[in-house]
Formats: C-alpha cells, structure tokens, sequence
C-alpha cells in the first residue's frame, strides 16, 4: 500500500534539494519563463513574507507535488495571501494527491485577507469548487525586444522622465505602490528590486511625482516584466 503524506515546510527549513526540485517542475511545467535557480534562494534569504510556507505532497519517501502559500504585505495589514507553484508530478496526477496537498494547506490559511492565485484557464472550475472565483484574465506576451529597439527610441515625452530605479531610490516608489495596490508591501518589492539580472525603471511628472514603475528580470528562457503599474 502507497505510504503519502504532506509536509510543511517554513522559508527558512528549505535545504538547496528542496528548491532545486521546485524549480525543475517549474521548468518541466513550461513556467521556465518566470524561474531560475537562484530565484527562489534570493526571496527566502529574507522576510518578503508575513507568513510563507510550502507543502510537499511526499509518496514513498518522494516528493511528488507541491503548493505555496504566501502572504504578503506588511506586518500589521490584511494584506494578500497568495497560493503559488501548485503542481504533481504528471505520472500521479489523477489520484487524488493535489486535493490532499491542497486540503492540508488550505486548512492552515488565515482566511481573514485577500487569498489571490494564478489560474490556467483549463483549471478555473476547479478553483470555483474550492471556492474561489475568476476576476479579471491576464494575457502573456512574447515580445521581440530587439526589433523594437531599433524601430523605436525611448524618450522622454509629456515632461515625463525616465530613470533606473538605482538612480532614483526607492522610497517614493514605495509609497506609489502602496496607493496602486492598497496595502504596503515594501519588504516583497525590496526582494524583487535586488534580484539578480532584474532592472526597474521609474517614471516621473515635471513635479517629481512616480507616475509608472515597471520592473524586468531574466527568467530561464526569456526575460519576464513581472510588475508594471502606470496612472
């Protein structure tokens, strides 16, 4: 009889084979794109997070799947619980392992905040029986950087300026995110900001007010805008 059970796991009990096992099922799920070994290790060297862990659906002795929780913001606010990297391995899909993954974390969540996931659309129905609902649908894009390059010139127009985020700081960007997003969470952007291989730019008006942030970095196979807020 197969012996499976889930274990819990904080940030900072994380060995290296635990996150090099999330990010090979990253890649092998096609999510290459937005992953790369070190990534992982960066956000957990500090506290991104109010509250982090993640669950290992483990048969055999193996690990088999996984799912993150996450909540983010800062101390003090309700802030967003956000469930990430929920995925079992293709071979022992079907066999109820995701929803035992899925039931343990899920009776663990402090349910008083936002709770926020990523769906593949094939996967929403799902997620409704469990009882959350689609809100908006996100679109992804490839897009040729270097063609653009060289057909259009970045400038500054409508007495808007451009500057890396290492020549601004980051204090006022802060608290522009903070009124996009409706809470703090300074300790996330300050991980995201000082990820490897990841640039931001801040946009400003003639009074020296943020009025767009976006930020890149390099994922295994392309480079991924993962944060882009304008108003």
């Amino acid at each position: 009889m197969a012996n499976f059970f889930v274990q819990s796991k904080a940030p900072q009990e994380l060995s290296p084979e635990d996150m090099e096992a999330v990010n090979k099922w990253c890649i092998a799920e096609g999510w290459g794109p937005y992953t790369r070994p070190d990534d992982l290790s960066h956000f957990l060297k500090g506290p991104p997070f109010i509250e982090s862990a993640f669950f290992f659906g483990v048969l055999d002795g193996v690990r088999i799947g996984h799912v993150m929780a996450s909540k983010y913001g800062d101390t003090g606010t309700n802030g967003v619980l956000y469930l990430a990297l929920f995925m079992v391995e293709k071979a022992e899909r079907g066999k109820g392992y995701g929803l035992k993954i899925w039931n343990r974390m899920w009776e663990t969540l402090d349910k008083n905040c936002i709770i926020s996931l990523d769906s593949v659309v094939n996967m929403e129905s799902r997620y409704e029986r469990m009882g959350l609902h689609p809100e908006w649908t996100n679109r992804e894009y490839i897009i040729p950087v270097s063609a653009i390059m060289q057909k259009y010139k970045m400038s500054d127009s409508r007495n808007i300026l451009v500057k890396p985020l290492n020549e601004f700081g980051l204090e006022k960007v802060l608290s522009y995110d903070t009124l996009i997003c409706g809470f703090p969470r300074n300790n996330f952007l300050e991980k995201c900001t000082t990820l490897p291989a990841s640039h931001a730019w801040v946009a400003t008006n003639e009074s020296g007010d943020v009025v767009g942030v976006v930020w890149l970095r390099k994922g295994t196979i392309v480079r991924h805008v993962d944060m882009w807020l304008s108003s």
